[in-house]
């Protein structure tokens, strides 16, 4: 029942900023506007994302201390992404580590605390952008929620170096055995000591597929659809584009992306049917490629949704 009532409410979240997105539109401005953008352009925003996507592979890979290959790392985040797009409640997240355990040997425990620290560094990540949103729109409270999130994240790691003994207490209240060895794991793996090289290392990868990641927008505003939006402004449109994505809702951000494009673009005086499509381009680039990479990878990888599934079931590893 409340997995029910949270899929009708994010479905239904995507299905108002549809209507929202679609509401009082010239489709045949909207297809005008659609047929105007440059193919080539457009071509160079996906090999913008498989660019960016291998940067986010260097930074797994370097997060997993040589645990995992480049390769394994590249495709972990391929098949996390892809699926993200088509599934909800973020499942990409355990395929990745799914996909990790089973490429190269990485304890599924270990994996997740891998994801953690790439997730850690994109909210970091996030919290800068929106701080230059704020100011670029006059909000300042925009970014209190996720500052909250990660002060709180890191009350606990700091708990954790402080008091190693609290993990293994916590572990020992957790009832199945299999899940006990999961969560111990993953503890384990976030205690580990970590210096001032690997924050160093981390920052720096993080700052590289963000900046990849922004030159995308970029690359589809200023060349492909030639909006003539200044510097400031598409990195505004980018931030909030980012929020839209990063939104739990509908798989892939359907609906709730378009929305945030229109209000954003808008608001800027562009056109809603220019609006409109910038987003529909846009999510088109991030959603098809990475999305087909993805199926075929996981079924080359002999990895199933209901495998994945029941991974995270009592913290539960293939044999």
């Amino acid at each position: 029942m409340k997995k029910a009532a949270s899929l009708a409410l994010r479905f239904g979240l995507a299905g108002a900023c549809l209507a929202y997105a679609l509401w009082g539109v010239d489709f045949a401005a909207l297809a005008a506007a659609l047929r105007s953008y440059s193919s080539a352009w457009v071509l160079v925003a996906v090999a913008a994302v498989f660019v960016d996507m291998a940067a986010v592979g260097v930074r797994l890979n370097r997060i997993a201390g040589g645990r995992a290959t480049f390769t394994a790392s590249f495709n972990a985040g391929m098949l996390g992404l892809g699926l993200n797009n088509v599934l909800p409640a973020k499942l990409g997240e355990l395929a990745k580590a799914a996909y990790l355990r089973r490429s190269a040997g990485v304890p599924l425990g270990q994996a997740m605390g891998m994801v953690f620290w790439e997730r850690f560094a994109d909210l970091h990540a996030l919290i800068a952008m929106a701080l230059f949103a704020a100011a670029f729109h006059g909000k300042h409270l925009a970014v209190v929620p996720l500052a909250a999130v990660v002060g709180g994240l890191w009350a606990c790691l700091i708990v954790l170096r402080l008091w190693p003994g609290l993990a293994p207490r916590l572990v020992s209240l957790l009832y199945f055995a299999r899940l006990k060895a999961f969560a111990a794991d993953v503890l384990d793996h976030l205690a580990e000591r970590r210096g001032g090289r690997f924050f160093a290392v981390l920052a720096l990868a993080t700052a590289l597929t963000w900046g990849l990641y922004c030159l995308q927008y970029y690359i589809i505003l200023w060349g492909a659809a030639g909006l003539g939006l200044t510097f400031g402004q598409v990195l505004s449109v980018f931030v909030f584009g980012a929020l839209g994505l990063a939104v739990p809702s509908s798989p892939g951000g359907v609906g709730v992306y378009e929305a945030v494009m229109v209000a954003v673009l808008t608001g800027l005086g562009v056109d809603k049917e220019q609006a409109l499509a910038a987003g529909l381009v846009y999510h088109a680039v991030v959603f098809f490629p990475v999305t087909g990479y993805a199926m075929g990878l996981l079924a080359r990888s002999g990895l199933t949704l209901a495998r994945i599934r029941s991974t995270g079931k009592e913290g539960e590893e293939e044999p």
